[in-house]
Parts: C-alpha cells; sequence; structure tokens
C-alpha cells in the first residue's frame, strides 16, 4: 500500500472517529438536557406538592383554630347570658323576700285558698306551716278560710306562703319557695327570649 493511500486511510479513520465522537458528545449532551429538564421539572412538581401540603396543613390547622375559638366564644357568650337571667331571677326573688311590689297578706290570703281546695274531706286536721314573720297573719286568715281543725307553726325553711300538712297525710306545698322553684324552671326560656328574642341562652 502506498504512502497515499495510508494517509488517505488515516484521514478517513480520524474523520470517522471525529463524526463518532461528535455523534457521542451530541447524544450525551441531550441525554444530560433531558435528565436535566426531568429533574427541573420534578424538582418544580414536588415543589409544588410541598407548597400545596404546606397550604393544606396551615388552612386545616387554621380552621382548627378558628373552629376552637368559636366553640370557646359560643361558650362565654352562653355563660354570660346564663349570669345575666340568673341575676334576673336573683333580683325577682329578692323583691319577693322583701315583700317589694305585692300585698304580703293578699298573698298568703290566695295561697291560703288555693292551698285549702287540695285538702282531702279525710283530713280531720291540718298543719298549716308558715314563716315566722307571717304566724299572726296566718291564723287570722285561716280562721276566716280553714274549716277544719288546723294549727299554725312557723318554720324559718319558709320565706313566705304555706305549706299545708293534713292528718292524712296530704302535703300541700303552697310557698313562695317552691312556686318561684317552678316558676323558674318554666319561665328560664321565655325570660331568655324576651332578653335575647329568639337566640334564647
Amino acid at each position: 500500500m502506498s504512502a497515499a493511500s495510508i494517509e488517505s486511510l488515516r484521514k478517513a479513520v480520524l474523520e470517522e472517529a471525529r463524526r463518532k465522537a461528535e455523534e457521542i458528545l451530541s447524544n450525551a449532551r441531550a441525554e444530560a438536557e433531558r435528565i436535566i429538564r426531568e429533574a427541573e421539572e420534578e424538582w418544580r412538581r414536588r415543589v409544588e406538592e410541598e407548597r400545596r401540603r404546606i397550604i393544606r396543613d396551615a388552612q386545616a390547622r387554621a380552621q382548627v383554630i378558628i373552629s376552637e375559638a368559636e366553640r370557646e366564644a359560643r361558650l362565654i357568650v352562653s355563660r354570660k347570658k346564663k349570669e345575666i337571667v340568673d341575676r334576673v331571677f336573683d333580683e325577682a326573688w329578692e323583691r319577693i323576700r322583701r315583700g317589694i311590689g305585692y300585698s304580703r297578706e293578699e298573698s298568703l290570703r290566695n295561697l291560703l285558698k288555693e292551698a285549702a281546695g287540695y285538702i282531702p274531706p279525710s283530713a280531720e286536721h291540718v298543719k298549716i306551716i308558715v314563716s315566722g314573720r307571717d304566724v299572726e297573719t296566718a291564723r287570722r286568715l285561716a280562721g276566716e278560710i280553714i274549716r277544719i281543725s288546723h294549727s299554725v307553726e312557723p318554720s324559718d325553711q319558709i320565706t313566705g306562703g304555706v305549706l299545708i300538712e293534713g292528718s292524712d297525710g296530704t302535703v300541700v306545698d303552697n310557698t313562695y319557695d317552691n312556686r318561684f322553684k317552678r316558676s323558674r324552671e318554666s319561665l328560664v326560656s321565655d325570660v331568655a327570649r324576651l332578653l335575647w328574642g329568639k337566640q334564647g341562652p
């Protein structure tokens, strides 16, 4: 083989090697770009997922805080409303206890008449129990109203009104204490509605 042929072959081999090298390099660059691009897309996807997760977690925590705050606010308002309703009844009871705004004697007369209506014919004697301050008035009124044997006794457990105990075991509790307790239980919702409308306590 001549020198010219060898040189031509050498050049052809070098050219082929250069072309192959460039092809490999080009493919490598393309693959590298693809890998980088996919990595960037994966990074962005993960960043977005993490961002959404963080936002979801923050929203969930915020909702818990808001719900707890709303619940606590409702409890506070409910307690305050109950305090006000209790104060209304406490003031009403204080007026009753002190005899403000009504005739104590007339009240005692009405309650004694009402209680007498529950005394059965089988009772031969009744004990009329009243507040110590009402004993004399009760004795006078009982003489007018009660038609059977009776006695009047004081009790420091009674604020006002009458408690009648019949010899047959009948008990008629027409005391202020009992009537106020029953009225309070039935009127508390009405009082709340008067104060706050339909919202109640």
